[in-house]
């Protein structure tokens, strides 16, 4: 029981973007811990829509990256449909 009193305090944030513009860096400093694969290459390291608690005085944090929204369409409907996933399994978005 506690842990799901927990787990509704959480402010959970998801990620979206174009490849390169500082997504999974953004991830990364607001959780204060380096979860999130970080790249210098016009190359998305992100595939899949990946959702991390925070740990320590960031534990009210979920923070979920995602990948580039420049990807063709069967990967955006794919991409879609993990965000979908994700939102319905954290029981709603705080902010984006």
């Amino acid at each position: 029981m506690i842990e799901s009193e927990d787990k509704q305090k959480q402010t959970k944030l998801l990620l979206i973007g174009e490849t390169g513009n500082g997504k999974s860096s953004l991830g990364n400093f607001i959780l204060k811990n380096d979860v999130f694969t970080v790249s210098d290459s016009t190359i998305s390291e992100t595939r899949d829509v990946v959702g991390e608690n925070g740990k320590g005085d960031r534990k009210d944090l979920i923070v979920i990256d995602t990948p580039s929204l420049q990807e063709s369409k069967e990967f955006n409907e794919k991409f879609l449909n993990n965000i979908v996933d994700i939102v319905q399994e954290e029981e709603g978005i705080n902010g984006i």
